[in-house]
């Protein structure tokens, strides 16, 4: 999603806070506050400088109002600016927090009183979304009112096309496959776009997506070798089994571990199982 805004900035403004202009993407990180917020933009409404917070939330939160409370004193503070927040929840939650948020004394006395956009992807129909011409917005089609439907991501595609945004392309195609769950409908999305196979897997999302690929099958398998050498020493060396799982969890080349299963199976006795297992602090490629 943050990708999503830094493509288009602009769009975002205007879908938020009609009438306001993008001037640039501040800093997320608070300083001096241990605090970072998913984005905060500078804007201009109405000739005056003002900043536009925005948080994405897929997940129950039921604190979200008060933080986003908190980031908005805090944001004011640091940058000087009245700051509006909006949170866009990207599907339905047991715990949706609803503008204003109110705090109030025992005797109903109203001690704060914040308010703040909220917007829920779901509610809003896909064919609002298309209507604003805003192509930076057509990579959330799937995910709004009716837009989990052949016809909408096929359009949502026609236009990002026409509109030559490809680099949104692999974003689009990202959520389109979190909502067309059937394999007939992945099987669709496949082939519309195997036409664009070239900028996919070009584009940032594509080479993301290997490089999480390639580290979840290394950890995979050394979860796998991790608990064969457990398998082995509690078979054969179970006086040992403490220390084997003290140093192997420091492990994380699979090569060094297949090394150290190794060295475990041939072993002899308790004092060839401690050598090499203490060997695995003086092994610089064990990392």
């Amino acid at each position: 999603m943050k990708r999503l805004i830094r493509a288009n900035p602009q769009h975002f403004v205007s879908w938020i806070l009609k009438g306001a202009q993008f001037r640039d993407a501040l800093s997320i990180e608070l300083k001096n506050w241990t605090r970072e917020t998913d984005f905060l933009l500078d804007v201009i409404l109405d000739g005056l400088l003002m900043l536009l917070h925005i948080e994405f939330q897929s997940t129950d939160d039921t604190d979200m109002a008060q933080r986003l409370l908190e980031y908005n004193i805090l944001a004011t503070r640091e940058h000087g600016r009245k700051v509006l927040s909006c949170v866009i929840y990207l599907r339905p939650d047991k715990t949706i927090v609803e503008t204003p948020l109110i705090w109030a004394l025992p005797n109903g006395q109203d001690v704060l009183r914040f308010h703040f956009v909220v917007i829920k992807l779901w509610e809003i129909p896909a064919e609002d979304i298309l209507r604003t011409g805003l192509t930076g917005l057509l990579p959330l089609l799937p995910l709004a009112k009716g837009g989990a439907r052949h016809e909408v991501v096929d359009e949502m595609v026609t236009e990002l096309v026409a509109a030559e945004e490809f680099r949104l392309l692999p974003l689009a195609k990202m959520f389109a496959s979190l909502m067309l769950k059937y394999e007939t409908d992945r099987e669709w999305l496949e082939r519309r776009f195997a036409v664009y196979k070239d900028i996919l897997e070009d584009s940032w999302v594509y080479q993301e997506n290997i490089q999480k690929g390639i580290e979840m099958e290394r950890q995979q398998e050394l979860q796998r070798q991790r608990h064969a050498l457990l398998t082995i020493v509690q078979a054969r060396f179970p006086e040992m089994v403490d220390l084997t799982k003290k140093q192997i969890d420091s492990i994380a080349d699979p090569e060094s571990l297949q090394d150290l299963i190794v060295k475990i199976s041939l072993a002899q006795n308790l004092p060839e199982v401690f050598q090499a297992l203490i060997e695995v602090d003086k092994d610089p490629t064990k990392n």
